[in-house]
Parts: C-alpha cells; sequence; structure tokens
C-alpha cells in the first residue's frame, strides 16, 4: 500500500479523539466549578488539585493537538513532501521536529496531569465518613504513586543526552543517544503502579456503590463515575500493549499513534468519573427546579377559599357572606410561612 494513502495517515483520528476528549472534561469540570463555588459556596483541597489537574491536562491534550497538526499520525518520511493548497500555494506537509517536540512534551504533562489527577481524587474519598477508617490504605497508595511519577518524570526529561536528540530530524541519531531499553521498562513499570493505584481508587468507588442501605436514585448517579473508572482503567491495561512501539524511531510519527490514542483516553476518562461525582447538589437543584412547577399546579388545584374571619369592628357588625364571594375584603394575616400553612390540600 502507498504510505501516502488517507489509510496510513491517522493524523485526523488523533485530532478527533482531541475533540472527544474535550467534548468530555471541559463541560463536566465546568459543572465541578458551578457546584462548589455557586451551590455548595465551598472550595476544598481536592477541588484545588482538580483545577491543577485540569490545567496541566489542557496543555497535555494541546501538545498532542499541536503534534497531530505537525505530523504526528503519519509517515515520517512523508512529512518533507510539498503539497499544493490550490490558492494558497504549497507547503510543506508537517514538520517531524515540531512533531515530536510536542510529542516528548505531551508525555511529560500525561505523567504530571495523572500524578495531581490521583491526588485529587484521594483527597476527595479521604473526607468522605464512610472511608475515614482507610485513609492509610488511600495514603499509602498516594505516596507510592507521587513517588513512582517524579521518578519516571525525570527519566523522561532525561531520557536521551543531549535531550534534542529525541525530536532530531537525523532519526539516526536516536539510537545511540536515547535510552531505548531502559524507558521501555520504566514505561512498564510506570504504568503497572499507575495500573495498581487507579484499581485501588477505584475500589472505594465500586464498595460506595454496593452498600446495603444505599438508595437506588443514589446508585444509579454513582453508575456512570464507575463507568469512566472502568474505562480508564481499561486504556491504562490496552497502554501496555504499543509501549514497544515508542523504540521504533525510524517512524516515530507513525508507530506511536495507537499508543497516543489510548495515553489521552486513560487521564480523560479519569477526570470525567472524578467530576462526576461531585454533581449531587446539581442534579438536586435540577431535580427541585423540574419539580416546582408541578408543585405549584398541585397547591393551586387543591386550594379551598379560606373562612372569612373579620379583622375590625366595621367587618363584624357586617354579616358573613356564606357563598364565598367578597374575596378582596379577606385579608391574609401571618407570615407568608403561615399563609402557605393554612392551605388545605
Amino acid at each position: 500500500m502507498d504510505s501516502t494513502s488517507s489509510d496510513e495517515d491517522k493524523r485526523w483520528l488523533l485530532l478527533a479523539m482531541v475533540c472527544f476528549c474535550l467534548s468530555l472534561t471541559i463541560p463536566t469540570f465546568g459543572i465541578r466549578i458551578y457546584v462548589r463555588v455557586f451551590i455548595r459556596k465551598i472550595f476544598t483541597v481536592d477541588d484545588w488539585m482538580m483545577v491543577i489537574t485540569s490545567i496541566l491536562y489542557f496543555g497535555f491534550i494541546s501538545c498532542i493537538a499541536v503534534a497531530s497538526c505537525n505530523g504526528l499520525g503519519g509517515h515520517t518520511a512523508n512529512l518533507k513532501t510539498e503539497l499544493n493548497y490550490g490558492y494558497f500555494g504549497k507547503a510543506h506537509d508537517g514538520d517531524v521536529v515540531v512533531a515530536l517536540q510536542f510529542f516528548y512534551l505531551s508525555t511529560l504533562l500525561y505523567v504530571l496531569t495523572f500524578l495531581f489527577l490521583r491526588i485529587a481524587i484521594a483527597f476527595y474519598l479521604a473526607r468522605k465518613p464512610d472511608f475515614f477508617n482507610f485513609r492509610p490504605v488511600l495514603m499509602i497508595t498516594l505516596a507510592v504513586s507521587t513517588i513512582a511519577s517524579f521518578a519516571f518524570f525525570f527519566g523522561l526529561l532525561f531520557q536521551c543526552d543531549p535531550i534534542t536528540d529525541y525530536w532530531s530530524r537525523i532519526r539516526s541519531n536516536f539510537p545511540g543517544s536515547c535510552r531505548q531499553t531502559l524507558m521501555r521498562d520504566l514505561w512498564y513499570a510506570f504504568l503497572g503502579i499507575s495500573l495498581a493505584a487507579d484499581l485501588v481508587l477505584a475500589a472505594f468507588g465500586i464498595a460506595a456503590i454496593c452498600q446495603k442501605d444505599i438508595r437506588w436514585s443514589k446508585r444509579l448517579m454513582l453508575a456512570p463515575v464507575n463507568v469512566f473508572a472502568i474505562i480508564s482503567i481499561a486504556s491504562c491495561a490496552i497502554t501496555f500493549i504499543f509501549v514497544p512501539r515508542l523504540e521504533q524511531y525510524e517512524d516515530m510519527t507513525w508507530s506511536v499513534t495507537p499508543f497516543t490514542i489510548f495515553f489521552m483516553i486513560t487521564p480523560s476518562m479519569g477526570m470525567v468519573a472524578a467530576n462526576l461525582a461531585t454533581f449531587g447538589p446539581w442534579l438536586k437543584e435540577i431535580s427541585l427546579f423540574t419539580t416546582q412547577p408541578s408543585m405549584n399546579m398541585t397547591l393551586q388545584a387543591g386550594r379551598r377559599a379560606p373562612r372569612w374571619q373579620p379583622q375590625n369592628d366595621a367587618q363584624a357588625s357586617r354579616p358573613a357572606n356564606r357563598g364565598g364571594g367578597c374575596m378582596h375584603d379577606i385579608e391574609w394575616a401571618g407570615s407568608p410561612t403561615q399563609r402557605l400553612s393554612s392551605i388545605s390540600i
């Protein structure tokens, strides 16, 4: 098959995945901020950690988008060719240096995003009364994950000597200056620790939904949280399969495409799950808003005319209207709450 065919160029797929991930993370993060600021009016440590996570995440996803626009997902050999864009003249189909530079940055931001995401989730779970007895488990999981993340971050940062050989246009420089075998083993170790930590955190969500005394409405609210968490864990597990593709340095822009897809999905679904867990007050607000009109109609339909009582001597001297008329003479005394309590339904 000709390497220039559309079947051999997956840049469109990477950009589509970028749009898909952003379409889920941006709304859920926005609703989380709305709930915390305008409904609960409290901003805790886990919320601040999620803000940092979101900043790192949007930087991470932007790097992948820029890398894709510059050739990530296409064959390295094709990036030197010039394409005719009609009225806009000719332009290069991509730049391997820019593509690999931003892919390199995305791997660093991936590690930091995942680190702060776990910190946010761990602090959120630690505040729950049901999990007070399991705080040591959360803290140990968080400590191991944090140490592994920082160690792996610096391993990624200095994997090549000099660092610029990672994105060098002369791809033959890569094997001599970059530690391929070591980085493959470090990727496996980091993903393994990440997978174990994510399974521990997900176990708390599953335990919450399996409680005997929990209402079915709350089970339904927690179900999407667990679904997105499971998708994130499954994506992390699938990423293991594509780690060897990072060693295919001669055509790296093409070989890392499936790896990039799943390593994009993992933090995205984790962020969605973490944000969904805070939607309770917002869903209650929507429920009250949608049920209020029907409650008002019920009040109006069941309201009876209150019995007329004289308010002064002049009214007391007049005969009572037995027909229920003269409504303009009725004055309801008391507060609005007392007035509402006088309505019989």
